[in-house]
């Protein structure tokens, strides 16, 4: 359990702890029963079950070694962040688990006998709880909560394995090849696939093995008939990040993927830590995405189980760049509108940190004023950072009975040997002119708490449509949101001005009592299309609360006003270029 206060659990003895998977210890003359903690096993009993002088897997003098040897290694990295790094190696308490807790600058795990002496745990099982405790503490995004620093189990156990695993064992290039002939064919296919180097993939295999020794002894906690294998992945999809403790398939697949990645983890560095949008966003994940495998950065192995992990991200390898447009049969004047067929030349970027290769683009509409007429394109390859334009221009055709300045939805289908991607645009029909439809000066005054408020109108003499206003407010008031205000357009659809989604902003008065002196004096978008400039247009403005008295000084409407120029010159590019 992580975030979650010792007090509150209701455990007030070391047997209670113990069950909880949190032992009640002394540490540097400290007693910690409080604070955030990480453990590898969720609340378990299975410290009835142990006998200190069973035989084990491993030795009492073992389970040092494998602790001490992983914390010398973490050590100075830690104090490189400014904190201090121990471990507390209990090999006489019968706890079977692991815990991670932060208490101030000290960074802490503790190592029960219990676990290592069950006899689904291997030495290098033992040595992947140690790094998964560690992972609590630097594995980073995904983190349990906005404001814990420890990262997520599913994400503890990807560390584990895709980080902590090649740091302890590189160098054992002989330990590692004794596993070439004692891992399954299947894991043994995924770990020459993933990795070309022998060394590489003896080191994969070894990992895998340690691996299953964990999710193994969660298939045991949890009494399960059948217990989790390389190939039988869990199929599940989460809708949210699952932030505790996966199960056991869900788990073993976790290991392998991060035993399958062949990115590097920046050790010196808590991916997503301290994010614009904070830890658990999107810019998180973002800024964590090139510490290891995510389908958004085009990788298919190697990427976090989606039984546990529910990406933020599109897929980065395909991204929307631009798209130009031309007449193919229109009248020139450079302008997509009604009846005109068009060539669109999409292009894209990739913003992932490999290659994209084997791009095809197909081209779709849920609109039925667009007819598609060749909806294949094909692009080249995109190394990292890169952008590229389609080799041939999907066309379709916009029906003559579509509006003027009306927008139609477009959608490309993007798809690479590394993943896919939807794009959807809108394209706007015409050209459009901002076109003023007159300024009124009022200096009326706006009743206070009053319902019927006051309506103040300007007569436009402009013809045509418009596909959104903006609407200039000079308006003195001392507590704005005591306001409403809405427009009324010639064609009589009432539009509502104020409050908007953004019109509160930048309002925050020095006033104890959170009142504002400055009133609205700004120009407002409204996102809403009219079909009729002339005429006259009305301002309302009401005051619903009573106390402040405001005055209306003026009021103007902008139209972003809708052009076309007919197909009375129409003729085929082709045909011009003759």
């Amino acid at each position: 359990m992580v975030a979650t206060k010792w007090a509150r659990s209701g455990v007030k003895n070391a047997a209670g702890w113990r069950q909880w998977g949190i032992s009640a210890c002394m540490i540097a003359g400290t007693f910690f029963a409080h604070g955030a903690h990480g453990s590898i096993l969720p609340p378990n009993s299975l410290h009835l079950q142990d006998n200190i002088n069973s035989i084990a897997n491993m030795s009492e003098q073992e389970f040092n070694t494998i602790i001490n040897n992983i914390m010398n290694l973490y050590r100075p990295i830690v104090t490189a962040r400014g904190a201090r790094l121990t471990s507390n190696n209990l090999w006489t308490d019968t706890t079977v688990n692991a815990s991670a807790q932060q208490s101030g600058n000290n960074w802490i795990i503790n190592m029960y006998g219990g676990l290592a002496r069950r006899p689904e745990v291997t030495p290098d099982g033992f040595a992947m709880v140690v790094c998964h405790e560690l992972g609590h503490h630097l594995a980073g995004f995904p983190f349990y909560g906005d404001t814990d620093w420890a990262a997520s189990e599913g994400q503890s156990d990807y560390f584990a394995t895709q980080s902590c695993a090649r740091e302890i064992w590189r160098g054992q290039t002989n330990e590692n090849a004794q596993f070439r002939t004692l891992v399954g064919d299947f894991e043994k296919k995924k770990c020459d696939a993933a990795w070309s180097k022998v060394e590489d993939q003896d080191l994969c295999y070894r990992t895998a093995a340690a691996g299953h020794s964990l999710a193994t002894l969660l298939g045991a906690l949890r009494s399960s008939t059948n217990l989790p294998r390389f190939d039988t992945p869990d199929q599940r999809k989460v809708a949210t990040t699952y932030t505790a403790h996966p199960e056991a398939q869900c788990r073993l697949d976790t290991y392998f993927s991060g035993a399958l990645c062949p990115v590097t983890f920046d050790k010196n560095q808590i991916p997503g830590r301290s994010s614009s949008g904070g830890q658990t966003s999107q810019n998180a994940e973002l800024s964590a995405s090139n510490q290891s495998c995510m389908t958004a950065a085009g990788y298919n192995a190697g990427v976090r189980p989606l039984c546990w992990f529910k990406p933020k991200l599109e897929f980065l390898a395909i991204q929307y760049s631009d798209v130009r447009y031309q007449e193919q049969i229109g009248n020139g004047n450079g302008y997509i509108e009604p009846g005109e067929t068009v060539e669109a030349y999409f292009k894209l970027a990739n913003k992932a940190v490999k290659s994209t290769t084997n791009i095809q683009g197909v081209l779709s509409s849920v609109s039925s004023l667009v007819q598609i007429i060749e909806n294949s394109t094909s692009f080249s390859d995109m190394n990292a950072g890169e952008t590229t334009e389609a080799k041939s221009p999907v066309v379709f055709k916009v029906a003559q009975n579509a509006l003027c300045g009306e927008k139609v939805g477009l959608s490309l289908k993007a798809s690479s040997d590394q993943g896919t991607a939807d794009l959807a645009r809108e394209l706007q029909l015409g050209r459009v002119e901002q076109a003023e439809q007159g300024t009124v000066s009022s200096q009326a005054s706006i009743p206070d708490n009053d319902p019927k408020g006051i309506e103040s109108a300007l007569e436009s003499q402009d013809q045509g449509s418009a596909s959104s206003l903006s609407v200039r407010l000079d308006i003195d008031h001392p507590y704005v949101r005591d306001l409403r205000v809405s427009l009324v357009s010639p064609d009589g659809k009432e539009l509502r001005v104020y409050p908007d989604a953004n019109s509160l902003k930048g309002r925050r008065s020095s006033k104890n009592d959170g009142r504002s002196d400055t009133g609205i004096h700004e120009s407002i978008a409204v996102n809403s299309r009219v079909e009729k400039l002339s005429g006259t247009w009305k301002l309302k403005v009401k005051d619903v609360a009573a106390r402040d008295v405001g005055t209306l000084i003026s009021w103007g409407v902008t139209a972003a006003k809708n052009q076309c120029d007919g197909s009375t010159k129409w003729a085929s590019r082709k045909a011009r270029n003759q």
